[in-house]
């Protein structure tokens, strides 16, 4: 509850009046006011004389006492000694026996003011119609006490007295810095102070520098939203998302609190880093000691760390470096000096011993030829070598990166003499090691494979391959490669000469080789080394097994691009065509300091995880760094836990995208056409595209289906917006502009109405000519806190508003939390959650069987389907867009490896894409 006092005092204001005023509007019932007036008289009657007493009552020595009230007025007389005695002994008497009248004689001998029988049976009235109130208004009674116990707790955690008034003020910022109020976004500036329990959230791509009213400095950073308020131990700062660095000055007697959902942490004057994701919170220790309080299934923890010392809040959540965590900071070089002397050493993956599954280290790997620049290492399993092969075929086959080199190896016709020899290798397995390596080496002419791997019988290998190699030379000679002759090879052989068309099958003392290259063969049997071993694509693979690897693939694309561009360029320089320089859009693109892409794949807890890293020679540039770090996204929170289908990212600033493609256009190697288009459509539409479309959105996008997949799917859209009025006038404009062009007929525009939560909706119809396809259609939108949120039909759009209100979004989906990947991530720079697989497995499941097939054919039918639902259950993909590389990380439970990882990742589309575009004849068109 203290993490979230700010937001719930107000709900203890309200739940207070409405207890005040049910108090005072509680009537009680009329039978129950004339009972109690008439005991009152009745009481009267018995102890008054016929004729009213008069409130103060004279009684002399020696007059007969006729009631309580005569007994009292001598008791002053009594107290001063002066009673007769005869007087005396009845007062004491009387006293005695008479309650009220004992407690009346005490006070005078204490010196207190006595009342009359008439006052005190105006007070005994009084009291007995409190004793039928209560009587009659129990609940009224339970509902008082309700409020005075939630503003008691609301007085200990955030005392009326405490002022919520400039609790920080702005210092310094890069981008945009804002308020988020109820009338929307209010930008902030140098100087401008903030309240307590005002949001406050920095844009994308934004940094700032806030001072807290103790004088502890706040470093935030981008896509950050955060709060401050004022408690009776010190300023509790409330990160909601994103980042914060934090340098608490000396607290004296109190403490400074920073708080997310999951955590608290608590300094009195320290150094450290809050993070608050998607994916939970972790603190990180920079300077001095932190205590921090968790709770779990095992109750509240309370924990101390120390400088280097890092905590997260749930098991997904690796230790993440310094330079991950902190590394936005302006003061990162500072922090990291800082952190030098008490940084502790971890290890990882490799340090497991005598692991073969997943392999942390292999020799086959130095023994790649030097000019490799596809390698590929596969387990040996006998009962899935041959599967995994098949598998990777296809996935080399699909991918428009990877098909130029595959088809070159097809064309050279080895390709199906090492299909059908893998076969023969899968019966051959008991005789080999761990792992089966496929390097393909090239040197600008026909790419040339090589298959390794160890061997644990030498004999009995050689012995097992002669026997079969009469078959698989018959197996050769039926098919297409006829003219192919194998040859086996033992490990004395040191020079063969080569013929034409010829596979060499070499088997050493514990190692055996397949290549079409003699020369291979040989510098393996001599034990000569290939250079390979300082390369650095070497090195980027080796640094994959380290990880702990199953399937491993990796390209060298500098490599690879450096070769293919150099050809085109010298074919383009031979010809007349006067094509243009395919380096300058690759060039513009980012794309062409490309190097290496890794992907590994390993099975675990019954699920396929896969990782990927594409690596650059430098900083992100272009197209290449559109997708931005990995940070908060706020658009989820729309999304609930229902939804099919998931897809959101972070990109750069739109406008700045905007402009690299206004370059790509224009620029060198541009299309003059493209600009000059462009340039036509902003004079027609009367839009500036970048000031008046791009400018407005910030950088993040989601977009959902999220609700019945049929008949019609029911999807949302949302969308970031610094600045909504002019995204709105730029609607309203484009859609003006289309009305009048679209001519008789049709009516397009926009519709507002005011929703139940009094915000303004909008609705975009069209209605065009009949028989339209799309006549009739309409959308529905509102702005959210910095979001647009649109969907089919208004409902849905509240829908989602209600969803991030109740803070059930798909975050906290069991489903979705159990994909998410371990890594030391706390948010995606893009995320896809899909589970449409299964919606279509179950579909497909329910096709009826045609009756003319067999049993059997009837069986095989049901075991594919069967297969195909329980082979496209959920599946999650994230990216990671850091300075240097895009790294992607994923859980599923497929059987295929590798798959929809072509879709994700996109690096074979854009490739094509490039050389579509310039029209290069690249070998993956």
């Amino acid at each position: 509850m203290n993490n979230d006092t700010h937001r719930q005092s107000p709900d203890l204001d309200a739940l207070l009046d409405r207890a005040v005023d049910a108090l005072r509007e509680h009537e009680p019932p009329e039978n129950v006011v004339a009972a109690a007036t008439d005991r009152v008289w009745s009481r009267l009657a018995q102890q008054l004389p016929p004729v009213a007493a008069a409130p103060t009552v004279t009684v002399a020595p020696g007059d007969a006492l006729r009631g309580c009230d005569d007994v009292r007025a001598l008791m002053p007389a009594l107290v001063a000694g002066t009673l007769p005695s005869a007087q005396r002994l009845l007062v004491e008497d009387h006293a005695r026996s008479c309650i009220p009248c004992r407690k009346a004689l005490q006070a005078i001998r204490a010196g207190k003011p006595v009342e009359s029988s008439l006052e005190r049976e105006r007070a005994a009235e009084g009291r007995a119609q409190v004793r039928d109130r209560r009587a009659g208004g129990r609940q009224l009674l339970a509902a008082a006490v309700l409020a005075i116990a939630a503003v008691t707790a609301w007085f200990l955690i955030s005392p009326p007295w405490l002022s919520q008034d400039d609790l920080l003020q702005v210092k310094s910022f890069d981008g945009q810095l804002v308020r988020v109020g109820p009338d929307g976004l209010e930008p902030l500036y140098p100087g401008d102070w903030i309240d307590g329990g005002d949001t406050v959230r920095s844009a994308g791509g934004a940094s700032a520098l806030v001072q807290l009213a103790d004088g502890s400095m706040v470093e935030v950073a981008e896509r950050s939203s955060f709060s401050v308020a004022r408690r009776p131990r010190g300023l509790q700062l409330r990160v909601d998302r994103g980042s914060v660095i934090v340098e608490a000055s000396e607290q004296g007697p109190g403490s400074l609190g920073v708080t997310t959902e999951e955590m608290l942490v608590a300094v009195k004057g320290t150094i450290f880093a809050v993070s608050h994701g998607s994916k939970g919170s972790r603190v990180s220790v920079i300077e001095g000691e932190v205590a921090v309080e968790t709770s779990g299934q095992q109750g509240r923890k309370r924990t101390s760390l120390y400088p280097g010392d890092q905590l997260g809040t749930r098991s997904t959540l690796r230790r993440a470096s310094f330079a991950q965590e902190i590394g936005w900071s302006q003061n990162f070089e500072h922090y990291l000096e800082m952190l030098e002397e008490f940084k502790q050493v971890r290890h990882s993956l490799n340090q497991i011993i005598a692991s073969t599954e997943p392999r942390t280290s292999t020799r086959l790997l130095d023994l790649a030829p030097a000019d490799t620049v596809v390698y590929v290492g596969l387990p040996n399993p006998t009962s899935t070598f041959a599967e995994v092969y098949a598998l990777l075929r296809e996935r080399m086959q699909a991918n428009p990166a990877l098909y130029g080199w595959w088809q070159g190896v097809e064309e050279s016709g080895f390709a199906p003499k090492l299909d059908r020899f893998v076969q023969h290798v899968q019966e051959l397995s008991q005789f080999l090691g761990p792992e089966t390596v496929i390097a393909l080496s090239w040197n600008g002419d026909d790419p040339v494979p090589l298959v390794l791997s160890e061997v644990t019988d030498a004999e009995s290998l050689r012995e097992a391959l002669r026997a079969r190699l009469a078959d698989l030379q018959a197996t050769l000679d039926e098919g297409e490669a006829g003219d192919v002759r194998v040859t086996l090879l033992d490990g004395t052989t040191t020079m063969v000469s080569a013929a034409e068309h010829q596979l060499f099958v070499w088997v050493g003392d514990d190692l055996l080789a397949i290549t079409p290259q003699i020369s291979e063969v040989n510098r393996l049997a001599s034990g000569a080394g290939s250079g390979f071993a300082a390369t650095p694509f070497r090195s980027q693979v080796a640094r994959a097994y380290e990880q702990g690897a199953d399937y491993l693939g990796a390209v060298d694309l500098g490599r690879v691009f450096s070769q293919v561009i150099e050809r085109e360029v010298a074919v383009a320089a031979q010809s007349a065509a006067g094509d243009d320089d395919p380096r300058v859009l690759l060039e513009m693109s980012g794309f062409s300091d490309v190097r290496f892409l890794v992907v590994e794949r390993h099975h675990a807890d019954e699920r396929a995880h896969t990782a990927a890293e594409l690596t650059f020679g430098g900083t992100r540039k272009g197209l290449a760094a559109w997708l931005a770090q990995p940070g908060p996204m706020g658009a989820l929170d729309f999304v609930s836990p229902d939804a099919t289908f998931v897809s959101s990212f972070l990109s750069r600033d739109p406008a700045a995208m905007l402009d690299d493609l206004f370059a790509m256009a224009s620029g060198a190697g541009g299309d003059q056409d493209l600009a000059e288009g462009l340039a036509e459509a902003e004079a027609e539409l009367g839009i500036d595209l970048r000031d008046d479309l791009a400018a407005p959105l910030g950088g993040e996008v989601a977009f959902a289906l999220d609700g019945p997949a049929l008949p019609v799917p029911s999807w949302k859209l949302i969308v970031e917006v610094y600045d909504p009025s002019r995204l709105q006038w730029t609607l309203q404009t484009l859609l003006q502009r289309a009305a009048e062009k679209a001519g008789a007929g049709t009516e397009v525009g926009i519709e507002e109405s005011l929703g139940r939560d009094g915000r303004t909706y909008y609705r975009i119809y069209g209605q065009l000519p009949e028989g339209s396809p799309i006549s009739g259609a309409e959308l529905h939108y509102t702005y959210v806190d910095g979001y647009l949120v649109a969907a089919p039909s208004k409902a849905m759009v509240e829908r989602a508003i209600q969803t991030r209100d109740s803070r059930a979004s798909i975050l906290t989906s069991e489903e979705f939390r159990a994909l998410l990947p371990s890594d030391g991530y706390l948010d995606f720079s893009a995320v896809v959650f899909n589970r449409l697989g299964a919606v279509i497995a179950q579909l497909v499941k329910k096709l009826p069987v045609p009756a003319e097939l067999s049993e059997e054919q009837r069986s095989q039918v049901q075991g594919f389907l069967s297969e195909l639902s329980e082979s496209t259950g959920p599946s999650l993909y994230a990216l990671y867009g850091e300075e240097e590389r895009i790294r992607l990380a994923s859980n599923s439970p497929s059987l295929v490896p590798f798959a929809g990882l072509g879709s994700v990742f996109g690096l074979g589309s854009i490739v094509g894409e490039l050389a579509g575009a310039q029209g290069s004849g690249l070998p993956w068109q």
